[in-house]
């Protein structure tokens, strides 16, 4: 079950965070989401299809998607009964700073973001999956 965490904070910091607080934000729900699985017993690990383009999913990059993914893949490693409210909050948490990214990208007169961070992000993302 950890190892979808894991695989998230690693993804997570290829991105160039686009926010000051965004980094710190995301760290911590992940450092929650850490803390409260010694509560569960995991059931079977269950790997979901690769993402796809970022357009059908939500406007997330590549590496945005993988990082919902493995949070999506943790998620559904709990058992469905008797998880607390605290692991939900955690894992909306998480979901919610990259949900915050596709705002700054959309609308980036409204939704503030470091000067240069979004440029510098979609250059990065560019180079790690498209082989540059």
């Amino acid at each position: 079950m950890k190892i979808y965490l894991d695989r998230a904070a690693a993804h997570y910091a290829k991105l160039v965070p686009t926010h000051p607080m965004e980094k710190q934000e995301f760290s911590a729900a992940l450092q929650s989401c850490r803390d409260l699985t010694d509560q569960f017993q995991p059931t079977a690990e269950i790997e979901l299809s690769p993402p796809g383009a970022p357009e059908k999913n939500g406007g997330l990059t590549r590496t945005e998607q993988l990082i919902s993914q493995d949070l999506v893949n943790f998620w559904n490693c709990l058992p469905q009964a008797g998880h607390s409210a605290a692991v939900a909050t955690a894992v909306h948490h998480c979901q919610s700073a990259l949900q915050s990214r596709i705002l700054r990208r959309a609308y980036p007169d409204y939704w503030m973001s470091t000067p240069g961070s979004l440029q510098q992000d979609a250059r990065n993302e560019e180079k790690l999956h498209c082989g540059g």
